[in-house]
């Protein structure tokens, strides 16, 4: 159930909710989607090596513990260190189907969702189908 949770709260801040922020130049908004992005993140690494995630104010370094080869926790401290780029999105309209490369903040949460969507598969929770983490949800939420 944690899991789902934290897959719907990632793809809703960081796949969703970040590009609709930006689109109508809300930084404010867009930074809060971030950090609730890295939250779901890590929680959801630690989900899924079945580890309990620690307070929030030391995730990020039980992380780095955790994540043996450092490729999920580099990411992750690349997007809590990016600076929001809103040139990159003057004359861009929100759709739901197109990210906008333009912005490392974009392309980093789909890496992001990448390493994750693996770490799903390789749990045999889900067989991949696409990025968005959102469509695994139900896969993930126990069937009544």
């Amino acid at each position: 159930m944690r899991i789902a949770e934290q897959l719907h709260a990632y793809a809703s801040a960081m796949q969703v909710n970040y590009a609709r922020c930006m689109t109508r130049n809300d930084i404010v908004a867009a930074e809060l989607c971030r950090a609730k992005g890295i939250a779901s993140a890590m929680e959801l690494f630690f989900l899924l090596k079945r580890e309990y995630p620690p307070y929030y104010k030391w995730t990020y370094r039980a992380l780095t513990e955790l994540d043996d080869e450092g490729a999920f926790s580099d990411k992750i401290r690349e997007l809590a260190e990016l600076k929001i780029n809103p040139d990159a999105w003057i004359g861009t309209r929100y759709l739901p189907n197109r990210q906008n490369y333009k912005d490392r903040i974009v392309s980093l949460s789909e890496e992001i969702a990448s390493l994750l969507e693996e770490q799903l598969a390789e749990t045999k929770l889900i067989r991949i189908r696409g990025r968005y983490l959102e469509t695994y949800v139900n896969d993930i939420l126990p069937k009544r």
